[in-house]
């Protein structure tokens, strides 16, 4: 297998609590010696504090700040490329915008995931994250249903053959090749698309031959979608191995969920939802699924503001 360090600058972004700084260990497991971790502390604008901050106050935040910075180099590890970024506005505007500055590769951030409250790096502002920014946000839950994993053993890849499905092959791809990690392609069919069709006052069945022609043909496009996504790993000399499974896309990757899985899924942001893979899907396992999320934006997605 070929060595490729592809991580090579992590935004992380911190807030200062225990919830932001699980976001760091999770950052080391993606990161490779060549990596850079530029460390981001979003304040409040200057116009904000103006005529109620009194400049030893502000002295104070910055060392704080600072002490808070060299704690989190220190969860990196000695010898680590570790950098403090500051910058004040919205939160979500402003990590979006210094990943793009720094020319990031990724941005890795925690979240309550179902909703609770915890200073900014809460629900909103993780979703409004991953809904703009033009680059992969890898996003960790810090509720009572999440976990930290302490290492990183699978990428596993919901795919549904689709245009939007195939953007994050290159990402999860590069991540592979930098920790010798394998892939696991996952393709669900959801066999409610061949459910009967209703219409006001009566029930149109579906015969029994019918239903099994339509099943059996959406499990060989399964399969043949999911060895194709394979074929495109293994060109890279990388190890993919593939499963389709009947039923919702979203309870199919729980089902499937091992310790030191990374999911990684496309996402269009606001531009629309294609398939199964995003809208309600996605939000499913960030909210709920036991493990981190790799949202990678699709090909030209409409830019969108947080």
């Amino acid at each position: 297998m070929t060595s490729s360090h592809v991580a090579s600058t992590l935004l992380v972004p911190l807030d200062g609590s225990e919830l932001a700084e699980t976001a760091l260990g999770y950052a080391k497991l993606l990161g490779s010696p060549d990596t850079t971790y530029v460390l981001l502390r979003v304040t409040p604008a200057n116009g904000h504090l103006a005529g109620r901050v009194d400049p030893e106050r502000l002295s104070a935040a910055a060392s704080s700040i600072e002490a808070e910075f060299k704690q989190s180099a220190a969860m990196l590890g000695a010898g680590a490329k570790v950098s403090l970024l500051t910058a004040s506005g919205d939160p979500a505007t402003v990590i979006v915008e210094q990943a793009a500055a720094i020319g990031a590769t990724a941005i890795v951030i925690a979240t309550h995931g179902r909703g609770a409250i915890g200073r900014w790096l809460h629900g909103s502002i993780s979703d409004r994250v991953a809904r703009t920014s033009p680059i992969p946000v890898v996003i960790l839950r810090g509720d009572e249903g999440g976990t930290t994993p302490h290492e990183l053993t699978r990428i596993l890849l919901p795919y549904d053959g689709s245009e939007t499905a195939r953007a994050v092959i290159p990402a999860a791809g590069d991540i592979a090749l930098a920790q010798g990690l394998q892939v696991h392609i996952l393709t669900a069919v959801d066999v409610t698309s061949i459910a009967p069709v209703s219409v006001p006052g009566a029930v149109m069945p579906v015969s029994g031959d019918i239903y099994e022609e339509v099943y059996d043909q959406l499990v060989a496009e399964a399969r043949t979608e999911a060895a194709t996504a394979a074929a495109l790993f293994h060109d890279r000399g990388i190890t993919a191995t593939t499963e389709v499974r009947v039923g919702p896309p979203a309870v199919a990757v729980e089902d499937v969920l091992q310790p030191g899985d990374l999911i990684a899924l496309s996402s269009h942001g606001r531009s629309g939802v294609q398939r199964w893979l995003l809208g309600s899907v996605a939000e499913q396992l960030i909210r709920a699924a036991p493990a981190p999320v790799m949202l990678v934006p699709a090909a030209g997605r409409e830019t969108a503001t947080a």
